[in-house]
């Protein structure tokens, strides 16, 4: 828009200046290739080298100026990006003899600071039908929509430019504050130009690091041990190789790096017979519903042709489903929780065996740890080199740093406490959240077996106090109820306060931990004592989960209502409650479907296919946040939003998440477990002695493999 004005000024002083014989082109030529007036005469002298070739129509610096933005369009209907054409740019070299020329993709941010038109009235913004709406001003609209948390703003604009390489952000940023104070000159309103040097690029010529060497380098390794691995799995199958074959522990330690023995453990059939299978069903479905959110979070946090889609959405209450969607991870806390007491307390009572709890932390970190490090291995090098785009170094190499800053508290599990400014995977919180309620549990187990009521009271202090601290922190430092999903917050949601303060810090999350803990309990008394539920216990009991689920998630429409004040007490009842609510009906799902009344649910959540997912549900936990976080920033074009769309990356996210999570696994986490099992293993070296040998003090964890990490 502005451009357009400025252009239309500059014309018409252009054609005032041809009548006087005065040449006036250089003020337009300024505005198309603001670099011509540069400070540094290197970039300027090229600059000038570039527009004289363009008046020939020389091709690549027709390409160059093919490749920047032009006219925008849309402005108004939130459409504030015009991304030129990356690739054209920088593509573009010329061989100069002793000084070559490439070209730099700039993207720059012009903010419009406008005359002063009041508050604006929202109505007329979420009504267009509304008589006085097409009467309102323009300016009107924008101050409204910049002070709207709702909405996307429209004073805020970002164009191309493809510019020589000689010149730098700096340079392009001086002359854009020259073009924009022409401008303010002329103008009722104030322009103002900011160049990020993330956005500005050249292709990457820069030489492997020691530290992209060295992952790659072990990665490499793994890679080739685990087909070396499966090369001898497959040769020691044949009777004239067999005298070849390993002995002792030296074949079962080759066999733990095999994709084909790996394989054969992911397909093969569960060892459940308490009716837990449901559980599998349960986190694959919830996986796929977190991985939609994440998406959603990917999708409105980056440029769009269209979001008032998207702030027409936060005025519909059906929408709560999408924009609650972050409620879902307490499932994975609940079932973390109730499977951890549940057959923890099921193996003591076939082992007959105190609680080794250093034994059991170790078990744990290395269980989860192994493929985690490789992912954030992944972030902290190769990552920046896989792909490219005009918001590549703005997503990804942010990233990158904050990895850089903050892998040791990732790897420790501290990174919800520590270098909160710096969370490298935004989806990590979750992990260290996980470990940190497990680190409690044995102790509360081992109350609940030695002083059942003991234990029992000490769960149910432990969930008030979660719900009291939820409860204070939202009231006192009057923070939102719930994560808003809100476009101005999702552009780098891990610096919004209420990310950090309320939805990561493991204190905020421990009832639906605790709730499932308790529900695993219920389970192990029911299972001991043969206790079955009456029908009208069960009936009563599916009523009640879906009318408490359903006024769960719909209630948050109220803090999505635009016209409503904020309301601390209101907040601080929601935030404090909602993950209490939601795990009670959860683990009255799990109960009942184990048990036997969950009808034409139970099948469903069996099905053998979502059994073996469930499996690789955790490395698709690490995977899928790499690749939403790519396909972002890739983007050379605004996306288009609509419910088909977002069906339609979801189902490619989910596909390629699962993917990767089985490459993750078959090559670097299942050997690592199976390596575990071994080095941690009492009596023999020979197979055949397994049946005589003792159990490992790691073997009080839960051997069943639906929990095996996550």
């Amino acid at each position: 828009m502005w451009r357009r004005a400025l252009l239309c000024v500059l014309f018409c002083r252009a054609i005032d200046a041809f009548a006087l014989g005065n040449v006036a082109v250089d003020d337009l030529l300024e505005v198309l290739v603001p670099t011509v007036k540069s400070d540094s005469a290197r970039c300027r002298n090229h600059s000038l080298f570039y527009v004289q070739e363009l008046k020939k129509l020389k091709l690549w610096a027709t390409e160059m100026f093919d490749a920047s933005s032009k006219f925008p369009s849309g402005i108004l209907f939130g459409s504030t990006y015009d991304f030129g054409n990356f690739d054209e740019c920088m593509s573009v070299s010329v061989p100069l003899d002793g000084d070559p020329v490439t070209g730099r993709y700039c993207m720059a941010k012009f903010h419009i600071a406008p005359p002063e038109f009041g508050d604006g009235d929202w109505r007329y913004y979420r009504f267009p039908t509304d008589k006085n709406y097409a009467n309102v001003s323009t300016w009107e609209k924008i101050v409204a929509f910049s002070k709207d948390r709702s909405r996307s703003t429209r004073n805020d604009f970002h164009f191309s430019y493809c510019i020589p390489s000689s010149c730098t952000s700096d340079d392009l940023q001086s002359s854009l504050q020259r073009v924009t104070e022409k401008f303010n000159a002329l103008s009722d309103f104030q322009l103002s130009a900011d160049v990020n040097p993330r956005y500005c690029q050249l292709k990457d010529r820069t030489p492997f690091t020691t530290s992209e060497i060295s992952f790659t380098t072990v990665v490499l390794l793994f890679i080739f041990v685990c087909l070396a691995a499966t090369g001898y799995d497959w040769l020691m199958k044949l009777d004239d190789l067999k005298q070849y074959k390993l002995t002792g522990k030296k074949h079962t330690v080759v066999l733990s790096f095999s994709l084909w023995q790996n394989l054969k453990k992911l397909s093969g059939e569960s060892d459940n017979d308490d009716g837990l299978q449901c559980i599998h069903g349960l986190k694959v479905i919830s996986m796929f519903l977190v991985i939609m959110g994440h998406r959603i979070m990917f999708g409105v946090g980056s440029p769009m042709l269209n979001p008032s889609f998207v702030e027409d959405i936060y005025g519909k209450i059906e929408a709560s489903v999408l924009l609650n969607g972050p409620i879902i991870v307490d499932t994975f806390f609940n079932i973390s929780g109730f499977l951890v007491c549940y057959l923890m307390l099921v193996q003591l009572d076939k082992r007959q065996r105190q609680i080794n709890f250093i034994f059991l932390y170790v078990h744990r970190f290395i269980r989860l740890t192994p493929a985690y490090a490789i992912v954030l291995g992944f972030y902290c090098t190769i990552f920046i080199r896989t792909g490219s785009g005009p918001l590549w170094l703005d997503r990804v190499q942010v990233e990158q740093e904050r990895c850089i800053a903050s892998w040791w508290a990732n790897l420790f599990y501290l990174n919800n406490y520590i270098n909160k400014d710096q969370i490298c995977m935004f989806q990590s919180w979750y992990l260290t959240c996980d470990m940190h309620f497990f680190i409690a549990a044995p102790a509360i187990i081992w109350l609940l077996r030695k002083k059942p009521s003991l234990g029992l009271s000490t769960l149910f202090v432990i969930i008030i106090l979660s719900v009291a601290v939820v409860f204070a922190t939202v009231y006192l430092n009057e923070e939102d109820a719930i994560l808003l999903l809100y476009m101005k917050f999702l552009k780098d949601p891990v610096i919004n306060n209420t990310f950090k303060n309320v939805y990561i810090p493991t204190h905020m999350r421990a009832s639906p931990y605790f709730v499932g803990m308790v529900t695993g309990y219920l389970k192990y008394c029911m299972k001991t004592r043969e206790y079955k539920m009456p029908k009208y216990m069960v009936y009563m009991g599916w009523v009640m989960c879906f009318f408490i689920l359903e006024a769960t998630v719909y209630s948050c429409f109220i803090f999505y209502l635009p016209e409503k004040a904020y309301d601390p007490l209101m907040s601080a009842i929601y935030a404090s409650m909602h993950h209490v609510t939601w795990s009670i009906c959860i683990s009255w799902m799990i109960v009942a479907i184990s048990e036997g009344n969950g009808a034409w649910v139970e099948p469903v959540l069996s099905w053998k296919p979502l059994i073996l997912l469930s499996r690789i549900t955790y490395t698709a936990f690490l995977c899928h946040g790499a690749i939403q976080i790519y396909t972002a920033a890739t983007l050379r074009h605004p996306s288009y939003a609509s419910i088909f769309t977002l069906g339609f990356y979801t189902a490619g996210d989910i596909t390629l998440a699962y993917i990767c999570a089985l490459i993750l696994s078959m090559f670097f986490e299942a050997p690592i477990i199976a390596l575990e099992k071994i080095i941690l293993r009492r009596g023999g070296d020979n197979e055949g002695e397994e049946k005589n040998k003792s159990p490992s003090p790691t073997e009080v964890t839960p051997k069943i493999k639906i929990i095996n990490r996550f």
